[in-house]
């Protein structure tokens, strides 16, 4: 019999009330018990279970192998499964939980933490130490060692300031301050209910279950809601502490771009699995964000415009509007303005500059002038977008799912791929027009639409969720990801996500 060794972080902040305003804490949990402890899983599962989520993130580091850092969390029910892992231990306690401090001084080495020992033996010297070493930091806000069974530390005494605690069942861990204990209770009355990070769940027997992320149409979000993800975007994309995850993920995007991820076998599939993993990203930050969608076709008529009930490109509360022509076409208004945001450092910029300003490979003088703007230092590493064009409307979107059959998925696909996809690409211009569109904030709001359009169109028929995807040895390109993972919108992942959206063709617009 192995013993299992694991750490799990986690994170506390408060209400997102403006761009760049988040209060964190961080709890460290570290669990050192027998893997045929029952009491010792359950108690990992009960703390997991009553951990409210919009005020903590998760991260896993376990001396079997496995880890997660924060970044990596997706669900309870996927760090669970980790959690599950049987492998033998390959690394310390003392090494775990180092790890797990480097993250904490590399990207939040400004904020406090708790740290949680749960334990069936004794621990070693070299963790004791490395713990007194912690609590003398100026992270540390508190240690708690949850001792179960009937082991005994006599060497930690009370001046030590570890807060020993015996347990003989999951009860007590309702006296943690970072627990809270009715999380996941609800009231029969009602079947659907939103739980803290605002995913729809089923009520039943008294608890939540079976909850699902919900994608909602940009304009039917209330201010308040478009601020929230606007700024999340926003946090994520510029704050020193992730900049460099948002950079290398945006980044795979264009890697891949003339690699197939373009191609019919690869493009839902695997723009579904990217959307989703940025979704999650977001999350970390504040889980009651997830993508909202553009339904561009429903806005057609006004799609550059900014409207009482489109609010898409509105300065405050949407993503701002057109670039300004004098100056190379950069985005000079809103929250993603050239004075308050800039594009990744791995562009192209030349190339975004001439596909900006060459409108269909045209070269004039007047495209000569925009290039020679576009290039003024000041100018060059701006978000750009150029306006041009129509896009299809709504009657064409449903007459296109309500008439092909559902064998007919291919069709589909390649109009949604070849036509429309690539239309509102050409259509926004700048970013969007080049292999660097995910750099561009509404890259993920048009590409939740095409998702949605696939969401759709499963639908019409719940023994064809696959069709067009045959077997499952195909994996995902520059990932270890299988395909077959990311068709069934409500099993996505080896975790199993489950993303809806509210319906495209009956959008509820927010006069706000």
């Amino acid at each position: 019999m192995f013993k299992l060794f694991i750490v799990l972080t986690l994170h506390l902040f408060g209400k997102l009330e403006a761009a760049n305003s988040f209060k964190r804490r961080n709890i460290v949990l570290a669990t050192n018990f027998d893997s045929s402890n029952s009491l010792g899983k359950l108690l990992v599962s009960d703390i997991l279970s009553k951990l409210p989520l919009d005020k903590y993130r998760v991260s896993l580091y376990s001396t079997n192998g496995v880890f997660q850092q924060f970044f990596d969390f997706q669900s309870r029910a996927c760090l669970l499964k980790v959690l599950s892992n049987k492998q033998p231990k390959q690394t310390s306690l003392t090494n775990a939980l180092k790890q797990a401090m480097q993250e904490i001084e590399y990207s939040f080495n400004d904020e406090k933490n708790f740290f949680v020992i749960v334990t069936d033996t004794y621990l070693d010297e070299s963790s004791v130490e490395f713990l007194k070493s912690i609590r003398r930091s100026n992270l540390n806000e508190g240690i708690y060692i949850l001792q179960i069974g009937k082991v005994i530390q006599t060497y930690f005494r009370k001046e030590d300031g570890f807060n020993w605690i015996s347990i003989n069942s999951t009860t007590i861990i309702n006296n943690l301050p970072f627990i809270q204990a009715n999380r996941q209770l609800c009231s029969k009355n009602y079947k659907l209910q939103l739980d803290e990070c605002s995913r729809r769940c089923d009520c039943v027997d008294g608890k939540l279950v079976n909850c699902r992320r919900v994608r909602r149409e940009f304009s039917s979000m209330s201010r308040e809601e478009r601020d929230l993800y606007l700024n999340t975007f926003k946090e994520f994309s510029v704050n020193p502490k992730y900049i460099e995850i948002y950079e290398k993920f945006v980044m795979s995007h264009q890697k891949y771009f003339w690699s197939g991820i373009h191609e019919a076998k690869q493009f839902y599939p695997w723009h579904r699995s990217y959307i989703l993993k940025f979704e999650s990203l977001l999350r970390v930050i504040d889980c009651r964000v997830t993508l909202p969608f553009w339904n561009w076709a429903y806005f057609s008529n006004s799609v550059w415009e900014s409207t009482p009930t489109h609010h898409m490109w509105d300065i405050y509360g949407g993503f701002g509007g057109d670039g300004a022509k004098n100056m190379g076409y950069c985005v000079t208004e809103g929250i993603f303005n050239l004075n308050n945001w800039k594009t990744s450092k791995f562009e192209d910029r030349k190339n975004v500059i001439l596909e900006t300003c060459r409108i269909n490979q045209e070269e004039s003088s007047e495209s000569v002038k925009c290039i020679e703007t576009a290039s003024i230092p000041f100018l060059n590493k701006c978000l750009r977008r150029r306006f041009n064009g129509n896009v299809p409307n709504i009657s064409s979107i449903i007459h296109v799912i309500n008439n092909l059959l559902p064998n007919e998925f291919p069709s589909f696909e390649r109009i949604v791929r070849n036509s429309w996809h690539n239309t509102i690409h050409k259509a926004i211009g700048g970013h969007m027009g080049t292999e660097y569109a995910s750099y561009s904030p509404e890259f993920w709001s048009h590409h939740a639409m095409l998702d949605g359009l696939w969401f759709e169109w499963q639908k019409k028929c719940a023994k064809c969720v696959y069709s067009g995807y045959p077997g499952k040895s195909e994996y995902l390109i520059g990932s270890k990801q299988n395909r077959h993972d990311y068709i069934n919108s409500l099993k996505l992942g080896e975790c199993g996500i489950k993303v809806v959206y509210d319906s495209i063709f009956v959008t509820k617009i927010s006069e706000q």
